[in-house]
């Protein structure tokens, strides 16, 4: 019992540390786990490379539109994220170079968007292929977005919720998870900081579907409809 309650206030202190982890907040775009799974499954005979390419850009353009709506809030002097991480940039010596939160989602923005605008990267015309180090530009790519994320949620998430799109934030990190995860585009310590939000979404799921499958289950009430429950 003790330790029940151990946890329990445990988990309550997370909560005001992380707000983002309150079951409340817990909430997506997307109706199930499932369906994140099933949009990033490669269809039939489209090349791995290609899908790969089409998922970057789509998860860049929300990451891009989050960005967006965040602009006008952040003013952080320091690009930080949960459990007191801090991201530099690398400089031409591998030295890491603090900046402000906005210059640092910027340059990485920037980046993003020249890395998908490159024809030599990310290849559309006919003829064209994908180079060989591919997923290691992708890889990149998805690290950095990981740090968006990170400070969204660590700095910003109560603006967020308050600008009512933190369904569209828990979705594009759900999205973005996955997806890295899947095609082996992410390493452990790129998805460390938000770890406990992306368990969480996970479990919050499967309640979710557990609920759903019992309100499907159960018997009308004596001398009511369905319709009218």
């Amino acid at each position: 019992m003790g330790k029940a309650r151990r946890q329990g206030k445990e988990e309550k202190e997370e909560e005001c540390l992380k707000p983002y982890l309150n079951e409340n907040y817990l909430i997506c775009k997307i109706l199930d786990k499932h369906q994140v799974r099933s949009i990033i499954q490669i269809p039939a005979y489209l090349d791995r490379r290609e899908w790969i390419a089409t998922n970057t850009v789509h998860l860049y353009k929300c990451l891009e539109a989050l960005a967006e709506c965040v602009a006008n809030i952040c003013e952080c002097p320091a690009m930080s994220g949960p459990n007191n991480i801090h991201y530099v940039l690398p400089d031409e010596k591998k030295r890491g170079i603090k900046c402000t939160a906005p210059l640092y989602i910027e340059i990485c923005l920037r980046e993003m968007q020249t890395a998908i605008g490159d024809e030599s990267l990310f290849p559309t015309k006919y003829g064209n292929s994908f180079p060989l180090n591919f997923d290691s530009h992708v890889s990149r790519l998805v690290k950095l977005m990981c740090h968006i994320l990170a400070h969204f949620y660590s700095a910003h998430f109560e603006a967020i919720h308050l600008l009512g799109i933190h369904d569209h934030l828990n979705t594009t990190l759900y999205y973005l998870f996955t997806f890295g995860r899947e095609y082996g585009l992410t390493e452990d310590r790129d998805l460390d900081a938000l770890w406990d939000v992306y368990q969480a979404l996970d479990k919050r799921w499967d309640v979710v579907a557990v609920d759903m499958d019992v309100e499907e289950t159960a018997e009308p009430v004596s001398g009511m409809s369905s319709a009218a429950l």
